[in-house]
């Protein structure tokens, strides 16, 4: 029935975490779920670099099953890796907000104390920066789909995770599953891998009865592989190019970066029309009041919807708050992603 792994809120309201038990023996490490990054990774000993973690840094020499890659594995040459002087498999990998180099590696992994897992690729990281200081989470459990085994594909390319309130940890039926048994339900449109990243077509934006003129072309992936909107719950926020986010930004305020208003959230908007994101075969993605704004600090909320950054040249992101209490399912063998508004303890039932 594949693995089932319970997810919790963090405390920066920003994404989920997992528990996930590396080595032997096991040794607890919690990572941040992301579909938006290749590599699974956490820190290690020795630490040039390192963030505080809310559990023990994992000491690899400690683990009777864990080995760095050889350079000459086919690992190493289908992976992220690079030679170094002794020969074996190392890594470096940037995100928005920090980066993490140091040995790939292989070991064993289980998730709530479940099927223990070889893992045949994952990032013993040494030197790690994080801009936003101390985590919870030891790394991240990057869901992405990569040519070499990955995590995911090792598990057979599919995977479902059902999130309620990013806001609330104490929430306990948020869940992971990875490989069989993974929930393919609700509506479907297709998915589709590019460069190890999960793309959608979304083809239009709609406020309650109203659609927006957006040129579907906007949201086009080019040949060349610019543009385009992928789902990445690394993200917080959801990131719409310049096209896609103007009409938006007419519509709730003038401010060219985040759209920001004194109040409540809760309270200012809870008559607020549902947005949608329309998708090919006449899927839509509603995001209701609280998923659409976001209490930043007492007495002053945002839109959680912002423009895309240059440097993304076109890229749009659907953020972690547009996929809160739904169920996300990913067939990757058959090009398909399913998601249906549901609160995760009914799944569990």
């Amino acid at each position: 029935n594949g693995i089932h792994a319970g997810l919790i809120a963090d405390n920066r309201k920003v994404g989920f975490l997992t528990k996930v038990f590396f080595g032997k023996p096991p040794v607890p490490q919690i990572v941040h779920v992301d579909t938006g990054s290749l590599l699974f990774w956490i820190q290690c000993i020795p630490c040039t670099q390192c963030f505080n973690q809310s559990t023990p840094v994992f000491d690899p020499t400690r683990s009777s099953t864990y080995s760095n890659l050889p350079c000459d594995s086919i690992d190493c040459q289908h992976s992220l890796g690079k030679c170094d002087r002794y020969k074996e498999c190392t890594y470096n990998y940037s995100y928005a907000r920090g980066s993490t180099i140091g040995n790939l590696a292989s070991d064993i992994v289980s998730f709530d104390g479940s099927l223990v897992v070889p893992v045949r690729v994952f990032g013993c990281g040494h030197i790690n920066v994080n801009s936003t200081r101390d985590w919870q989470e030891s790394g991240i459990l990057g869901l992405g789909y990569a040519l070499y085994p990955s995590l995911v594909v090792q598990l057979g390319s599919k995977f479902s995770y059902c999130i309620g309130d990013v806001t609330d940890p104490k929430y306990p039926h948020n869940q992971l599953i990875l490989g069989e048994g993974s929930t393919m339900e609700g509506d479907s449109t297709t998915l589709e891998t590019f460069r190890g990243h999960y793309y959608v077509n979304l083809q239009g934006i709609s406020v309650g009865e109203k659609t927006l003129d957006i040129d579907p072309q906007s949201f086009k992936r080019s040949p060349s592989g610019e543009g385009g909107v992928l789902v990445d719950t690394g993200s917080v926020l959801t990131w719409l190019q310049t096209d896609g986010y103007v009409p938006l930004q007419v519509i709730y305020g003038h401010n060219p970066a985040l759209l920001c208003y004194a109040g409540t959230a809760e309270r200012e908007v809870s008559d607020f029309p549902a947005v949608a994101l329309h998708f090919e075969g006449g899927v839509k993605l509603n995001m209701d009041a609280k998923s659409f704004f976001f209490q930043r600090k007492p007495g002053f909320f945002c839109m959680a919807v912002a423009e895309s950054q240059s440097s993304r040249n076109g890229l749009s992101l659907i953020g972690v708050l547009a996929q809160q209490h739904h169920n996300f399912g990913y067939d990757i063998a058959r090009g398909k992603i399913f998601f249906e508004r549901i609160e995760c303890e009914q799944l569990a039932e």
